[in-house]
């Protein structure tokens, strides 16, 4: 042991140094704002970071995954099939640390993660070259410097934060890579050793790869199948052989999912959570990387038949047009733009480095050439990091505002449903109280109530000023309207989301015809706006209608952020009273 540490002492040091980069985002903000830090330390993936943290705290409470923002539909399926947050959270139970800062956990794991991540690809590159430079260099490069290759990072809020590394995100995309590496080390080692272990224990990181993140383990097998078609083309059976049993393990490794997976998807809860995630077509994807390091692959091939090295790059190329264009066979995709952040840019850029470095004459340039792809990485890296802090950290320094209003909702532990403004910060309560939700926008891929859609629209079109008494008005100005203000992008949202329930399209197809301005938009809205609007109508004659909405499901506080939200208004509500002021942001108390 000591003696592979000695060896490979240079990798394990700039494992150590990547990961201290990649998280100093994190580690130095409390040391940036100085005084005005209060403890929230999360944001620098906005809301998707406050919802896999919001994973953590549902795992703390001993709720299950089916809705991890609404107090409705708990304890249902796991919806995305990601259980590595389970992994994270078992020593903090086994501890019984049942008030631990969720986000330090997090933060922990991601570290830990983004260290054995490097070390890892360190390792695969190495298997396929005996060059510990060129190793270090490669690992290094696809962890901190695949950005070079790319935008990636659509941003909604107005906050250009697309910088910020992916891997300083501590679940997913992060452990997903983390076991796919350990997947492919270990196939490697299969087919070159006689050992069957080796198969074993590749097929079970293989499965573990599907309680990780469902693009992780079907990247996976897109890779085994390609691997085994090159090996039936190559007479090489024995390999082709080891690369079946280890398919095999995996999927017996991984049957639970599976199993899960068809149960959802042929559920009644799990075809409306489709209809906003699924999008259909046949359409051919192109990305410039992946087709470049497939036709490097092929005259790497065509120059190195001998090599061992080349059945594995090919079969990892070749993996990134299958997942890229699957849907030509199958006709439906699942947001593919995750396949190419995630897995077809690192990964080819992997390929190419390797490649290119085969290509260099032996010596120096060979040593150049990996130094100065480490240069990159580091310099890269450093940059986005600082770069992304100081554009993240006016929004990080905003939630620490929230503080008193989460100390209050943590010492009133009866728990409950908060009503909140703000689509951003109001993600912060499921990370750092007990509290649910009345709404969110992630909610429809979630185990929601169908009822919720019309009811969330009501209750926030109430709330709003504007269209309280102008429900039809609003919402045909709000759907025409070309550009929208920060504010104004909620209503929109939580209305298409009504009508696309309302209609059964999927919201691909729904986006697209609204895109297109397709007349069957229009019909369709002549249809269900009326009737919605008339539904408006007689909730607002009945007395005290939103207050029975809101105590029906359970909404004991409402959050205001007047600076954020200035559209709202309290009056007209009930039972309200303010228990926490820090302007602009208030906590009320509803009674009914």
């Amino acid at each position: 042991m000591i003696n592979i540490f000695l060896k490979h002492k240079a990798a394990f040091l700039n494992a150590v140094i990547m990961a201290f980069i990649i998280f100093a985002p994190v580690i130095f903000f409390p040391f940036v704002i100085k005084d005005a830090y209060r403890g929230i330390n999360i944001g620098n993936f906005e809301v998707d970071e406050f919802q896999y943290m919001a994973k953590g705290r549902e795992i703390l409470e001993g709720h299950k995954l089916g809705n991890i923002v609404l107090r409705e539909g708990k304890d249902w399926h796991n919806i995305q099939q990601t259980y590595i947050e389970y992994l994270f959270m078992a020593p903090v139970k086994i501890l019984g640390l049942n008030n631990a800062n969720v986000p330090i956990v997090f933060y922990t794991f991601g570290f830990m993660g983004t260290l054995l991540l490097i070390l890892l690809i360190y390792l695969f590159v190495w298997q396929i070259s005996s060059d510990t430079l060129l190793s270090l260099a490669a690992a290094l490069f696809a962890v901190g410097g695949y950005t070079l290759v790319t935008w990636y990072y659509p941003n909604l809020s107005g906050l250009n934060n697309s910088d910020i590394n992916i891997y300083s995100r501590p679940s997913v995309p992060l452990y997903a890579s983390l076991f796919l590496f350990l997947c492919l080390n270990l196939l490697i080692k299969s087919t070159q050793s006689e050992k069957f272990s080796y198969v074993v224990w590749s097929g079970v990181s293989l499965g573990a790869l599907f309680y990780t993140y469902f693009y992780g383990w079907t990247f996976a097998y897109a890779i085994l199948g390609a691997l085994f078609c090159v090996y039936l083309l190559k007479k090489d059976f024995k390999s082709a052989k080891k690369v079946f049993f280890v398919g095999v393990i995996g999927l017996l490794s991984g049957s639970y999912v599976l199993f899960s997976l068809f149960e959802i998807t042929h559920s009644e809860i799990g075809k409306r959570i489709l209809l906003f995630t699924e999008s259909h077509g046949r359409y051919f994807s192109f990305s410039k990387i992946a087709f470049i390091a497939l036709a490097a692959s092929l005259i790497y091939w065509f120059r190195n038949r001998k090599n061992l090295a080349w059945p594995i790059l090919l079969a990892i190329s070749s993996a990134s047009w299958i997942v890229l264009n699957q849907q030509i066979i199958t006709n439906q995709s699942l947001q593919p733009g995750h396949y190419f952040w995630y897995f077809v840019i690192p990964m080819s850029a992997l390929i190419l480095i390797y490649i290119c470095w085969s290509l260099i004459p032996l010596g120096i340039y060979r040593i150049i050439f990996s130094l100065f792809l480490i240069f990159t990485a580091y310099t890269n890296t450093i940059y986005e990091q600082w770069r992304g802090m100081k554009i993240t950290t006016p929004f990080k320094e905003y939630a620490q505002a929230y503080r008193p209003i989460i100390d209050y909702l943590n010492n009133n532990l009866q728990g409950g449903v908060v009503l909140a403004s703000d689509r951003l910060y109001r993600t912060m309560i499921l990370v750092y109280t007990p509290y649910d939700l009345f709404w969110n926008e992630s909610a429809p891929v979630f185990n929601a109530p169908p009822e919720r859609f019309k009811e969330a629209l009501f209750v926030y079109f109430y709330l709003n000023k504007e269209s309280r008494n102008d429900f039809s008005d609003y919402v045909e100005w709000l759907m025409n309207k070309q550009s929208l203000t920060e504010y104004e992008y909620p209503y929109q949202s939580i209305y298409s989301m009504v009508e696309i329930y309302e209609s059964g399209l999927s919201a691909d197809e729904y986006h697209r015809r609204t895109l297109e301005h397709d007349a069957s938009i229009s019909e369709l809205r002549s249809k269900i706006l009326p009737r919605l609007a008339s539904e408006y109508e007689a909730l607002l004659k009945q007395p005290g209608g939103v207050e029975k909405i809101l105590k029906n499901a359970g909404v004991n506080y409402i959050l205001w952020d007047k600076n954020r939200n200035p559209e709202w208004s309290l009056s007209g509500l009930g039972g309200v009273t303010v228990v926490v002021a820090e302007d602009p942001i208030y906590l009320y108390k509803i009674e009914y």
